[in-house]
């Protein structure tokens, strides 16, 4: 098990396409469009598996109130390689309550044909403000298999208030230039 964590947040991110790459946009793994289903825009299964105190979505948009830090919300999808594909991040739109911390849980296989999928934590600390748009360097989670990723947890919430999430997505292309982004932790 790996965890890493950083002290702050990107609030944008500018990002250059290479001239091979296989994605031509960003990929949209929710919506929430289909929330009321259990599943995500990839047409696989969501759900917080009755661990949060209230979740609902509407025009958009997951809110949520953890019941305490064992609450969580998980995205599966099926096999992304996001290495082969050119996917360089990941991104959601996050409010959240102020002084909040969580962890964002990988779940990745050897290979996309495996059954089997491993986990690696990062933590999100120092939040700034009361919304932000996060994009995520996938190269934080240094030990996985970035070219077979089959979902995200978020749990771990240190303030149990309301906070809403929309538009997880992976991002195309390189991350070049990142902003207000402080470096993982030794």
């Amino acid at each position: 098990m790996l965890s890493r964590s950083i002290g702050g947040f990107l609030a944008a991110a500018l990002y250059a396409v290479g001239a091979q790459a296989a994605c031509r946009s960003d990929l949209v793994v929710d919506n929430f469009s289909k929330f009321t289903d259990a599943v995500n825009s990839l047409g696989d299964a969501t759900s917080d598996d009755q661990s949060m105190s209230n979740i609902a979505a509407n025009n958009g948009i997951l809110t949520f109130t953890p019941k305490d830090t064992n609450s969580y919300y998980y995205e599966s999808f099926p096999c992304v390689k996001t290495k082969t594909d050119n996917y360089g991040g990941m991104q959601f739109t996050l409010t959240y309550p102020a002084g909040s911390a969580f962890t964002l849980e990988i779940q990745t296989k050897s290979n996309c044909n495996n059954a089997q999928y491993t986990s690696e934590w990062f933590t999100i600390a120092g939040l700034t403000g009361t919304q932000q748009v996060v994009t995520l360097d996938l190269n934080v989670f240094g030990g996985s298999n970035l070219d077979a990723i089959v979902g995200f947890v978020w749990a771990g919430f240190t303030v149990t208030g309301t906070y809403t999430m929309s538009d997880i997505k992976f991002v195309c292309g390189r991350l070049d230039t990142l902003n207000q982004v402080l470096l993982p932790e030794a």
